[in-house]
């Protein structure tokens, strides 16, 4: 009868699993936190294509109407809305599992991948919806004051006719 080879045994194999299992982990571990990370950062050569709406109130008859005025951003423009969300630190963000049904004004950013970024505004906050970091959808809002001021410059007259950002 032959003796058992004891580093054959059912522990030591499931020891070795449990140790490759963490080794991997550890040198994944910076990956995945890349990942799962909200802002995860924005790459201008990733994006195939933006666009931007605005919502425009008018006097209807005895009413009111509401449009969306599409703006065409020139690529400076992209660049630095780009900057200024890659830019955000980490206290002014804010995970959400909602974004308010109240938008004012919006951007798409198509990306390559098939995948977008949706950042809108409120008047009050943004908020950026992303399906290109995780397979469920990633929401947060964002204090950047740059950014709201590049909304808040834009809908400006958008409010029958006045300025809703300073009339509110």
């Amino acid at each position: 009868m032959k003796p058992k080879h004891k580093n054959s045994s059912p522990i030591y194999l499931m020891i070795i699993g449990l140790l490759v299992l963490v080794s991997f982990i550890q040198i994944n571990k910076s990956n995945y936190k890349m990942y799962t990370n909200a802002n995860y950062l924005i790459k201008t050569d990733q994006i195939s294509n933006t666009q931007m709406s605005l919502a425009v109130y008018r006097n209807y008859g005895f009413g009111a109407e509401i449009n969306f005025e599409d703006i065409n951003l020139k690529q400076e423009q992209i660049e630095k809305i780009i900057s200024w969300i890659n830019n955000t630190p980490e206290s002014e963000i804010t995970t959400l599992n909602e974004t308010p049904s109240n938008i004012s004004a919006g951007i798409v950013l198509k990306l390559k991948s098939r995948k977008e970024i949706r950042i809108q505004y409120d008047l009050k906050k943004i908020y950026i919806t992303r399906s290109d970091i995780k397979k469920s959808l990633v929401k947060y809002s964002i204090e950047q004051k740059n950014l709201n001021d590049f909304f808040n410059e834009n809908l400006k007259g958008h409010y029958f006719g006045s300025d809703n950002v300073k009339d509110s």
